[in-house]
C-alpha cells in the first residue's frame, strides 16, 4: 500500500480545483468506483480516465468539509504534496510552466508557504 502524503493543508483545497486527476489502474485505482471521464493521458497520449469535475472546476468529490472520498482517494491524491511540487522545479522552470498554463501559481505559492513544514531530510 502506498503511504499517503502528510501535508498540513489547514483547509486549503487548491489541489482539488481545476486539476486533472488521472487514475492509475496499474497501481490500484479502480476507475469503476469513481465518476470519471475519458481523456488522453497528458504525458503518454494514451487513453486514460480522470475524475469528473463540477461546473466550477472543483473535483466532483470535493465537499463542504473537504474530500468526500479521502478514505479511498486515487493514487495521485494520496501522493500529492504541494511542497515537493514547489521544490521539484527551479524558479525559471516554475515561471515558464506558469506562463504555459502547466502549473498554477496559487498551488505553487501554497507549496512554497508550507515548505518549512517538511522534515529536514525531505527538502
Amino acid at each position: 500500500m502506498i503511504e499517503r502524503a502528510s501535508v498540513p493543508c489547514n483547509g486549503c483545497r487548491l489541489c482539488c480545483i481545476n486539476d486533472m486527476i488521472v487514475l492509475h489502474p496499474e497501481q490500484g485505482d479502480d476507475p469503476a468506483s469513481y465518476e470519471t471521464e475519458r481523456i488522453r493521458h497528458p504525458l503518454t497520449g494514451e487513453p486514460a480516465m480522470m475524475l469528473k469535475h463540477k461546473p466550477n472546476g472543483e473535483c466532483i468529490y470535493l465537499g463542504a468539509s473537504g474530500c468526500t472520498i479521502h478514505h479511498r482517494a486515487p493514487l495521485i491524491c494520496r501522493k500529492f504534496d504541494c511542497r515537493k511540487m514547489y521544490l521539484r522545479f527551479s524558479r525559471a522552470e516554475r515561471k515558464r510552466m506558469i506562463r504555459a498554463g502547466l502549473l498554477d501559481r496559487d498551488k505553487l505559492d501554497a507549496g512554497r508557504d508550507r515548505v518549512h513544514t517538511l522534515p529536514e531530510g525531505a527538502r
